[in-house]
């Protein structure tokens, strides 16, 4: 069994170097959602065998032969197909995690011609921020583990402010901004971390009262905004 779908895949192969057909996709997700790359429709096709390659340094490979009615998976449960493979084989991952990110492939064999689409996936990682100061009145806004690196700024605004980032083994970066307002009769400064996963405003206080305030917006189909 495993060598005969070993040799209609490699057989699939060959039949894509001449492809009638291909298209390119760029889908970015979320950390925890749901990923769908999508493939040509093959509603109105016979569909005679279609391969979804999972990242092009793995080995991970979603199979459907039409002629069984069977799929073969050698990778994650979290992949399998979002709809029926026969009418539409997108490929569905859920929850995506970091490691997902990269390059997939998807090859079709129909009565129609043979297609190759390629998808990137790129994963989002929202940041964890956090806004605290010292006894010199220097404010420390960081946005920490973000995928891509968040912007800080800050209001009021200052020319006394430094930043430093740090880039982490998995793709994450943090950001770390300070601002001192030692000559500064402003007792009250608000750091704005923007990212594409969310909208985050911290506010504090530096003449040492407890008051300090949370607005964040999660930017998605629906616009959620949770007030502190």
């Amino acid at each position: 069994m495993s060598q005969t779908w070993s040799v209609l895949a490699a057989l699939l192969f060959l039949i894509f170097s001449l492809v009638e057909g291909s298209a390119y996709n760029i889908v970015n997700v979320e950390a925890g959602d749901e990923a769908v790359l999508t493939c040509a429709s093959t509603s109105k096709m016979y569909l005679v065998m279609v391969t979804w390659e999972i990242k092009s340094n793995t080995s991970c490979s979603l199979a459907y032969r039409n002629d069984r009615n069977e799929t073969k998976l050698n990778c994650s449960e979290r992949m399998m197909w979002k709809y029926s493979p026969d009418r539409d084989p997108a490929l569905r991952i859920y929850p995506v995690n970091l490691s997902d990110e990269g390059n997939y492939t998807c090859e079709i064999a129909t009565d129609m011609g043979n297609f190759h689409f390629s998808s990137s996936l790129s994963v989002i990682v929202p940041p964890t921020v956090t806004l605290t100061s010292d006894k010199s009145r220097v404010a420390v806004c960081q946005a920490a583990a973000g995928k891509p690196a968040a912007k800080i700024s800050w209001i009021p605004a200052s020319n006394n402010s430094s930043e430093e980032e740090f880039k982490h083994g998995n793709g994450t970066v943090t950001r770390v901004s300070y601002i001192g307002w030692v000559n500064s009769r402003n007792t009250t400064v608000t750091c704005l971390v923007t990212h594409p996963a969310m909208n985050q405003n911290l506010s504090l206080d530096l003449s040492g009262k407890k008051h300090h305030s949370v607005i964040a917006c999660h930017h998605s189909l629906v616009i959620l905004c949770v007030f502190l």
